[in-house]
């Protein structure tokens, strides 16, 4: 039952990373944001039942990052979440969403609070392929408590990746 009936772990080598991080804000606040993060991954598989999804790959991704603030206010941040990927033109891109609960460790960073210890991570990223073990990319994320605290201004930052996998 459970999660084991939805998702069954890949054959080895099923883990991989890390999976590096670094962006900045891309919305006008009066503060200046620099997030990064470093990530490892689970690919998995969609049981039988569900193998008409096949064209989306399944995964899980824990991750510890750092978000600064232009008053050297910093949080550290615990997130761990699902995402899918997707090979739409082939082995030599892939793109990927996601969302993923977070634990912030301050929530004030100065003069745009981001409203409460719970947040959550959504994205969509576009990764090229340069060779079975090295992706580099560009990602979109949104953070934000999803309404469970207030404020709820959100941060959205534009990263870059770089994905190492064995």
């Amino acid at each position: 039952g459970g999660v084991d009936a939805v998702l069954t772990e890949v054959p080895a080598p099923s883990w991989y990373g890390p999976r590096f991080t670094m962006g900045v804000k891309t919305i006008d606040t009066d503060e200046d944001f620099e997030f990064a993060e470093i990530s490892i991954g689970r690919r998995l598989r969609w049981p039988d039942a569900l193998s008409f999804l096949e064209f989306a790959e399944p995964e899980f991704v824990i991750g510890v990052g750092r978000m600064e603030g232009s008053r050297n206010k910093d949080a550290y941040l615990l997130t761990f979440g699902p995402a899918v990927v997707m090979h739409p033109l082939g082995d030599w891109l892939s793109l990927d969403m996601g969302s993923r609960p977070t634990l912030i460790s301050e929530d004030d960073l100065g003069a745009h609070p981001v409203g409460g210890p719970i947040q959550f991570i959504s994205h969509i990223a576009a990764h090229l392929h340069l060779n079975s073990h090295i992706e580099v990319g560009a990602k979109l994320q949104h953070m934000s408590s999803a309404g469970f605290s207030k404020p709820n201004p959100g941060v959205d930052t534009i990263a870059i990746e770089v994905i190492f996998r064995h």
